[in-house]
């Protein structure tokens, strides 16, 4: 896709949003602007939407599943080795990335 297209369609969400808070709250003009507002997030998180690879999939289940708090951070968008090193210290086994360097060393 186009830049300049998701540049438009973000411009175009702030400007809706801005006339949609500028109505009283209940009035049908409001109701169309948010409708509006839903099409063009959906088409913005279309085109951002990317596949995430199967080793972070992974690695974000288990941190997920270890977190049963209602752990709700969008993880995506940590690299592989953030991912890892997170999750070696949310399980105890590292409190550092010092410790996480030599862990990474010892296991290659």
């Amino acid at each position: 896709m186009d830049k300049f297209y998701l540049k438009d369609l973000k411009k175009a969400y702030r400007i809706l949003r801005k006339e949609k808070n500028n109505n009283p709250v209940g009035s049908e003009k409001r109701k169309n602007f948010h409708k509006k507002m839903k099409e063009i997030k959906q088409k913005i998180n279309d085109i951002t939407y990317v596949e995430i690879n199967p080793e972070k999939k992974a690695i974000i289940d288990k941190i997920l599943e270890y977190r049963k708090d209602g752990y709700r951070e969008s993880l995506e968008k940590f690299s592989l080795d953030e991912l890892e090193f997170h999750y070696y210290k949310i399980t105890g086994k590292v409190k550092n990335k010092e410790e996480y360097r030599e862990l990474k060393g010892a296991m290659r």
